[in-house]
């Protein structure tokens, strides 16, 4: 996957903050691709972006062009891992499903939205990308 070099120009400074959250996040660049089903229509839409941050509860992603969703939209997440696999069992990527609880408007100085998505459970390891099977 292409690692989004425009996205990665207009990124913003890693945020000094104090962190309350229950897991410890991990604040990481790599590529993530999403999948969200519209609650209303089931009309399934598609994205991509970088993600900024990740923690075993829920992760932010920055994505160039604002997606057509809102807060509670249950989506699938597959984030590359940039590992080479030394057999076919190996980890290549992290699935995860969630929801949509903030949306972000790029910051005076950045154009790039914001998605912090809370993991409905744990992200799991996989040695290949899987088409999500939405439990929703």
């Amino acid at each position: 996957m292409d690692p989004f070099p425009e996205i990665l120009d207009r990124l913003p400074e890693w945020p000094e903050t104090t962190e309350r959250r229950q897991f410890q996040r991990i604040m990481v660049m790599l590529p993530v691709e999403f999948i969200a089903s519209h609650p209303d229509t089931g009309r399934q839409i598609k994205g991509e972006g970088i993600l900024r941050d990740f923690s075993l509860c829920g992760a932010f992603i920055l994505v160039s062009k604002r997606p057509p969703l809102k807060i509670g939209h249950q989506l699938a997440l597959s984030i590359a891992l940039p590992l080479s696999p030394i057999n076919e069992f190996d980890p290549t990527h992290i699935q995860a499903y969630g929801k949509v609880v903030r949306l972000e408007e790029p910051a005076e100085d950045q154009d790039c939205f914001g998605l912090a998505i809370s993991f409905d459970h744990f992200p799991t390891f996989y040695p290949f990308v899987i088409e999500p099977d939405f439990p929703f």
